[in-house]
């Protein structure tokens, strides 16, 4: 998970996650009869969405610095699991 290629792995599965969860949302939101969104329920679904994104994106890097700050440079060694 420390080496940057397996993160940015991480990053996209996550998004890839949060992506299909906005798509679920946007269906669910639209309305029955019409299939016009409803208004006011779907920006506030997608922006908490987005920040929850940038916040776990956040967190993976700020573990990855903390890793390479104790251990150093990853790349030089077989690296443990983060929690």
């Amino acid at each position: 998970m420390c080496n940057p290629y397996s993160l940015e792995l991480m990053i996209k599965e996550r998004q890839h996650d949060i992506e299909s969860e906005v798509r679920n949302n946007r269906l669910r939101s639209m309305h029955r009869r019409s299939k016009r969104p409803v208004k006011g329920r779907e920006p506030i679904r997608i922006l908490a969405l987005k920040r929850r994104l940038c916040l776990w994106i956040g967190n993976q890097l700020i573990q990855a610095g903390r890793w390479i700050k104790k251990w150093g440079d990853s790349s030089a060694v077989g690296c443990p699991q983060l929690n």
